[in-house]
């Protein structure tokens, strides 16, 4: 100890104030003035405590070490150890050293000292918060001065493709760099930065201590270039169970195909010693399976970056072509050290052969399923020549391999359909986000062509016509690149404009793209541009560019999509394909339901112009308006409009049109509802003009139905159930109730796929004839609703449309137990809404069947007219459907008219009077009526049947022809 070496100092309570004042001064300078004139005892007192005092130690040489410091330390730590293991006799004893390290752990040539520190937990805590980072580059004057960028990508940063323990043998030519490396431009000023690490964990810090150090003797140093000298004699002395495992786990623990193959083909090389080596990645087509060259002849002892390395094209080779080829198809090893008598070989196959290739081993990946993954071919062995015991090592580490390589592949398939279904919902976002302007959209799918396959030029021409046989283009699109190549040219032609047909191509003017259409396929690779006039037709070359067909709904071509110039390889793969497939299909749904726009378009714009030449026609004339206004309106006593009984047959044209008006004067409708008299009178005339001249469902019903009305709501006052705009709403339903009738019912449309009944499902006349009303309103002047406001215009309309399909017997026969329940158990309640609907219901039918309630008279000609009507439907269903008719609709049945009317009557007719006569006793005239003609129906059957009359003495019985005037 020094305090052996120095005086002994007694103190006194007298002196102590002096010692407190001066005496540890003056003990300091004769401590340090006997360790300046005593080296060797100073020298071993600063190793002794340095030894006691361990993280001190660390902490100093980290805070104070000098660049040349630290490389001197290490080129003698590095040359004594190689030094040590020349002496060695035993490989496995290669790790273990003479002399001790400062303080870190042993840094043995063969092994990773990163995984000795992990797995040595003893020394985790000797080393301090604070790690040490290189700022500099490493000391090779040979090597190109690079900088990291901290924003380099994943494949930047790990760049060494070799696994630890090999990396350390490799000859490399460059420094690996780390994740931990800090490259400063200053490359003289060799200095250490001290970082504070985020972790707490010792095990993590002396990770990164570790990392450093490594990445020092990978760098090129001193030590390393000796390292690099002697690595081939070491590499054989490696403990084989390490270095394999080792490398796997370097392997696999990356998930890129194209890294997994280099790193397989670099570790291959350098654990069997030859120069450089090839792989052949097994594939499927629909010709069967090829060989698919992934990495040509890569040099062992370059290569070792794989942002450096450049993958080479996209070789294909058949089973069973060249010697790689029937290699593959045996499934075996190959071993030829001269490949002068090698008779298999070919030029245009086996490309990896060449006049520098001495000996060659040619080796098959099998996975688990002993089924061929991969083929590694292995050139030049650096001993002399390949053995089977090369063969052997070969065999175990490859069969690791092949799961590494499946494994990437699954997961590049997985990525590749991941991007693949993001391109093509893209695609799908942008086409259907379009679909108003055809124009717009082809200028979007263009535009997504030439960025999805990477295309400088792209063009779309469309067929109007796609049932015509011969594929005449109509329409082109173009999209060009412009001169800054960053921009795209947009172009449209149209047929009019520049002559080109199926034998046009927008670009080359060569070969039609149309004509590739025909062949089964799809889509066809066109190689070059070539002159018509120099082309057969039907013949094409394979290669760069590519036509695809675009398809409607139902698989007809209604365009041609031509790309061109491909930026990246002309080999369109089968990821490729797939991609055009589903591009295919977006882009022809998406052109599909344009053009349907564009014709839904046209056709709403051709139905405007028809409904305005109808409308020319169907509505009123001004003269007929001004003659209406101008008429005197009769009252209601001398018209008899009140009568429940009124005689259908007892007015003119234009009396009804009258007696129409006189029906909203005596409600007041024109006052309440500031109805103006013109725009009534010429809607009355429009309504009167649109009913056709059929035999029964005309004009005359129509108003003989509001008559019925009018006479229930007044004289049955049934008005006093209904609001006024209920009243209203009946009034207009009744009118407007057969508006533009047929002649023919809901079941015959049905039969003849009329248009009306892809327009309405289900009571499809009614909602015609609801339909036509709602034009007519529309139409200028007609409105008579036009001073009502905008929500008591819409419940109005709401009500008459209810009025109107009202009239549908099939509406009549659902409501009418629910009604007749509600009425006979006295359940009946204005107030309520639901139950007025109903009534509305009921007396809509009552009145639109009010015929049968007339004087017997009256009633055979209701029902002669009605009959008539049936025959001619019955006639054209047998004539033009060839089917029989129902015996109602039989003129062959007329005879069983009778019968057939006093089974209606008491089927249809008289429960619906019945139940309105017990609601209301005011309306028991029309149970009667109905009655009453139930009987004359009945007796007359018995008549017919009896022999008693003649059917030619009964004008009912003689049902009228379509062409006679029934007015």
């Amino acid at each position: 100890m020094i305090t052996d070496h120095i005086p002994t100092m007694n103190f006194t309570s007298d002196t102590m104030p002096e010692v407190i004042n001066n005496g540890f001064y003056k003990i300091e300078n004769k401590i340090s003035h006997y360790l300046n004139t005593n080296k060797e005892f100073t020298n071993q007192f600063v190793i002794n405590y340095l030894h006691s005092n361990t993280e001190f130690a660390e902490q100093y040489f980290i805070k104070y070490a000098s660049m040349d410091l630290i490389e001197k330390w290490y080129d003698v730590q590095m040359t004594d150890k190689i030094k040590g293991s020349r002496r060695k006799v035993s490989t496995n004893s290669i790790n273990d050293f003479e002399g001790e390290v400062f303080p870190v752990s042993k840094v043995s040539l063969e092994s990773n000292p990163e995984l000795e520190i992990e797995n040595n937990g003893s020394d985790s805590n000797k080393y301090p918060t604070s790690i040490l980072r290189r700022k500099s580059e490493p000391y090779r004057p040979d090597v190109k001065m690079e900088y990291l960028n901290p924003s380099s990508n994943e494949d930047a940063l790990n760049s060494n493709c070799l696994s630890p323990k090999l990396r350390v043998l490799s000859n490399k030519k460059h420094r690996t760099k780390s994740d931990d490396d800090i490259i400063c431009d200053n490359q003289s000023n060799k200095k250490y930065e001290f970082i504070k690490d985020e972790e707490t964990d010792s095990r993590c810090k002396t990770r990164n201590l570790l990392r450093f150090i490594q990445s020092s003797v990978y760098s090129g140093s001193a030590s390393a270039r000796l390292v690099n000298f002697e690595n081939r004699m070491q590499k054989r002395q490696i403990c084989e169970h390490d270095v394999m495992f080792d490398v796997l786990t370097d392997i696999t623990t990356d998930l890129s195909l194209n890294r997994t193959c280099l790193k397989i083909v670099l570790n291959f090389g350098f654990l069997l010693n030859f120069d450089k080596a090839s792989l052949y990645l097994v594939e499927k087509n629909e010709s069967g399976n090829f060989l698919k060259q992934k990495i040509h002849n890569v040099n062992i002892d370059e290569h070792v970056g794989y942002e450096s390395f450049s993958f080479p094209g996209l070789l294909e080779i058949p089973f069973g072509k060249g010697l790689i080829g029937q290699i593959a198809v045996l499934g075996e090893s190959f071993i030829c050290n001269d490949l002068s008598k090698c008779t298999q070989l070919d030029q245009l196959y086996d490309k990896w052969y060449d006049n520098q290739v001495k000996n060659v081993l040619i080796q098959p990946i099998i996975d688990n399923k002993n089924e061929l993954t991969a083929l590694i071919v292995g050139i030049n062995h650096k001993s002399g020549g390949f053995t089977n015991d090369d063969q052997q090592a070969g065999i175990g580490f490859l069969s690791f391999c092949a799961v590494c390589i499946n494994n990437a592949k699954l997961f590049e398939l997985s990525k590749q359909e991941f991007d693949r279904n993001k391109s093509l919902l893209e695609l799908a976002h942008c086409v259907f986000e379009e679909q108003i302007s055809l124009t717009d959209l082809s200028q979007k799918i263009l535009d997504k062509a030439t960025t999805m396959f990477q295309c400088k030029k792209s063009s779309l021409m469309l067929i109007e016509d796609p049932k015509e046989t011969d594929e005449i283009f109509t329409q082109l699109f173009q999209l060009t690149a412009t001169d800054n190549k960053e921009e795209y040219r947009y172009s449209k032609f149209q047929r009019d404009s520049i002559v080109f047909s199926s034998y046009f191509d927008p670009f080359f003017d060569t070969l039609a793209d149309s004509v590739a259409l025909k062949n089964r396929k799809n889509k066809r690779n066109i190689l070059e541009a070539t002159p018509i006039s120099s082309v057969k037709p039907f013949t094409y070359q394979d290669g760069g560019n590519i036509c695809i067909p675009i398809r409607n709904n139902i698989g007809q071509i209604i365009g041609v999509v031509k790309l061109c110039e491909r930026k990246v390889s002309n080999f369109f793969t089968e990821n490729d394909r797939k991609l055009i497939e589903g591009f295919a299909i977006f882009s022809g749904l998406g052109i599909n339901n344009c053009i349907m726009y564009d014709k839904i378009l046209k056709g709403k714009a051709q139905q405007t112009v028809a409904i305005e030449a109808l409308s020319y026609h169907t509505n009123a004339r001004q003269v007929d308006v001004d003659k209406l206004k101008l008429s005197i309106i009769p009252q209601c006593q001398a018209l008899n409009l009140t009568s429940l009984s009124f005689d259908d047959f007892s007015l003119m044209e234009h009396e009804m049109l009258t007696a129409s008006i006189r029906m909203f004067k005596e409600f007041g409708f024109l006052k309440k509802y500031q109805i103006e008299y013109e725009v009534l009178c010429r809607f009355l005339i429009t309504v009167k003009n649109n009913y056709r001249r059929v035999i029964y469902h005309n004009w005359r019903h129509a108003f003989n139905v509001t008559q019925s009305m009018f006479a229930a709501l007044t004289t049955g006052k049934m008005s006093e159930q209904f609001s006024s705009k209920e009243c209203l709403a009946l009034l207009v339903g009744c009118l407007c109730h057969d508006l533009d009738h047929r002649g023919t019912n809901n079941e015959f449309q049905m039969k003849t796929d009329s248009p009306l009944v892809k327009l309405y499902s289900t009571s499809t006349l009614e909602h015609h004839h609801f339909n036509r009303a709602v034009m007519i309103l529309n139409s200028e002047g007609n409105n008579i609703f036009s001073r009502i406001p905008s929500e008591e215009y819409r419940k109005l309309m709401k009500l008459i449309k209810h009025a109107i399909l009202a009239t549908d017997l099939s509406n009549y026969i659902r409501q009418r137990d629910a009604f007749e329940v509600t009425v006979k158990g006295g359940l009946f309640d204005t107030n309520k809404y639901e139950h007025r609907s109903m009534l509305r219901s009921m007396l809509m039918t009552a009145c639109d069947l009010n015929g049968i309630t007339k004087p017997w008279e009256i009633q055979k000609r209701v029902v002669h007219l009605v009959t008539s009507e049936f025959f001619h439907q019955g006639d054209m269903e047998r004539d033009k459907l060839h089917v029989e008719p129902k015996e109602m609709m039989d003129r062959n049945h007329v005879l069983q008219l009778p019968k057939l009317q006093a089974q209606f009557f008491q089927t249809m007719c008289i429960p619906i009077y019945k139940v309105l006569s017990d609601f209301n006793p005011l309306l028991l005239p029309l149970l009667k009526g109905a009655e009453e003609n139930k009987v004359k129906w009945s007796d007359m059957n018995k008549k017919l049947e009896q022999g008693e009359i003649s059917a030619d003495a009964e004008p009912v019985l003689h049902p009228l022809i379509p062409d006679q005037d029934v007015f």
